[in-house]
């Protein structure tokens, strides 16, 4: 029996106004109409998305994978050599058994250095940085073929995704601080080394650690019983930045950031003399460091596996 014709039954509302002072039996016919009402618009709108609701199912699971990116400091969009751990936990509605609504949470480390460059002007460059990177994302995916898990036909399919991400992330570069021989990891968004929030650069901002991205990608899912899926998922984040990996624009003049941010700050933004085992070379504002026409982007893939939690609001699931 539907839900809401059931609550409607069981209610009592009849039993409850016999006890109740004539004085009040107009206020409670009222309350007994606009109950009645409600529950009976409750049971129509069951009846009519019963097709959708009845494939309608949760399911929670968690990801294991790598994550890498693309920038200045990457020769393309995989280099095997930066991929690093990455997981996630997220939820999924099987809203009908093309589309299925999803929100995750991401976490990973992308990096880049010089070294892995194939063209010998960018390893002088001999910049690199890593960046812990943490997503909130919820979207959907739509299924290339019928999907419902506990069913013994739509037991799998593969698919596409795209979602809305507000991520944070946070580049640092290792380096000999305190010149002792220890190297530490460094934060360069607050060094701001092409010259961020210094007077000469002042069209220049400091770049924000949390932004947004769209996440899209791939993966196939397969139900092996009723209550569990194994799957696996990759996808692309575009970005609204360069500086994932902290490069984008120009140099400074030599000695400018030491005046104006400090000389932590100028060792960062060239690190040419490390490379040669000598003087940085005198690069100025009108030599590039960076690509500032191509944003940044970052990936993020893995196994899935994910916990089936069948039911509806009015209806069973079926097989």
């Amino acid at each position: 029996m539907p839900f809401a014709i059931w609550l409607i039954s069981h209610t009592g509302l009849l039993s409850i106004i016999k006890v109740i002072p004539l004085r009040y039996s107009f206020s409670i016919k009222m309350v007994r109409l606009n109950s009645i009402a409600v529950f009976s618009s409750l049971a129509i709108a069951c009846f009519l998305f019963a097709p959708v609701l009845v494939h309608a199912q949760f399911e929670f699971g968690i990801a294991a994978g790598a994550s890498t990116y693309a920038g200045d400091l990457a020769p393309g969009f995989f280099v095997p050599a930066e991929s690093r751990p990455a997981g996630s936990i997220f939820v999924k509605y099987n809203l009908s058994p093309g589309i299925t609504l999803r929100g995750s949470v991401w976490g990973g480390t992308i990096g880049g250095r010089d070294t892995n460059q194939n063209i010998e002007r960018l390893r002088e460059r001999n910049l690199s940085f890593r960046s812990r990177v943490i997503e909130f994302s919820a979207g959907a995916e739509w299924n290339l073929l019928p999907y419902k898990p506990g069913s013994n036909k739509y037991f799998h399919t593969p698919y596409l995704f795209g979602c809305l991400a507000i991520y944070r992330h946070d580049p640092q570069a290792r380096i000999d601080k305190d010149l002792d021989g220890d190297l530490d990891w460094v934060r360069l968004q607050p060094l701001g080394t092409e010259g961020q929030g210094t007077p000469r650069f002042n069209d220049r901002e400091k770049y924000a650690l949390t932004q947004v991205s769209i996440p899209f990608g791939a993966g196939y899912k397969y139900n092996f019983n009723r209550f569990f899926t194994i799957g696996i998922e990759v996808g692309a984040r575009k970005t609204f930045t360069d500086y994932l990996d902290d490069v984008s624009t120009t140099y400074t003049e030599p000695g400018y950031l030491t005046a104006n941010s400090g000389a932590l700050a100028e060792r960062l933004s060239n690190r040419t003399g490390e490379y040669f085992g000598g003087e940085p070379r005198p690069f100025t504002s009108a030599d590039l460091r960076g690509n500032a026409n191509r944003n940044d982007w970052y990936f993020m893939g893995g196994i899935t596996f994910s916990y089936n939690l069948l039911g509806g609001p009015c209806f069973r699931f079926g097989r």
